[in-house]
């Protein structure tokens, strides 16, 4: 079909009754590509400030110097085999447990940026999407991912990473799941067991 039958074919309906929408027409708002890009992050992002003021966190300070042994820490928890909880046919499952899918230093590469997020978000807050903010959401929210220090949001996001194989699959794929995640891991994690628990009784 040409570019010209496809605009014909869309304004008539292709014959058939055009459903009615709540939406606005096309405006043409936007005269480019960063035009666009910049209203998408204005219109979506949001700018929290952190869940604890991090001058009341020593723990923070405490993390960010023991650099090396942290990452480390996440590496192992995502290479971590034994304690995995997915679905053993789940493709996760296979790329963690069964056989290595992804090269070493890129895993390592990515517990780095794991933690960047941790403590860009315990220094500055949550800069997400503001649908994908978890402690917003009353059916998903758990209120100690408000509460936590610094150690404490990093033992959660140790813990999910160990047990939760698809976090690992998400967090090596989107840096906005990994805000997700890091912003309330364990309404992330409760989310994925949610999640594995309805599957297994379909």
């Amino acid at each position: 079909m040409s570019i010209q039958n496809l605009r014909s074919t869309t304004s008539r309906g292709g014959g058939k009754a055009v459903k009615a929408t709540h939406y606005a027409p096309f405006q043409g708002m936007f005269g480019d590509s960063e035009a666009a890009r910049n209203f998408r992050k204005d219109a979506l992002r949001v700018d929290k400030k952190p869940y604890r003021p991090p001058d009341s966190d020593p723990t923070i300070w405490k993390i960010e110097s023991e650099r090396s042994h942290h990452v480390k820490s996440i590496y192992e928890a995502m290479i971590r085999s034994d304690v995995a909880k997915d679905n053993p046919k789940s493709n996760a499952m296979r790329r963690w447990v069964e056989d290595p899918f992804y090269d070493s230093p890129l895993v390592e590469a990515y517990s780095h940026r794991i933690f960047d997020a941790l403590i860009s978000q315990v220094k500055e807050g949550f800069r997400g999407w503001k649908h994908d903010d978890y402690t917003q959401d009353e059916r998903k929210g758990e209120l100690e991912d408000t509460e936590v220090s610094c150690e404490e949001r990093l033992c959660n996001i140790i813990k999910a990473l160990e047990e939760e194989k698809t976090i690992c699959e998400d967090v090596m794929n989107s840096a906005c799941q990994i805000r997700m995640f890091v912003n309330a891991p364990k309404a992330y994690a409760g989310r994925k067991l949610n999640n594995r628990v309805g599957n297994s009784k379909r």
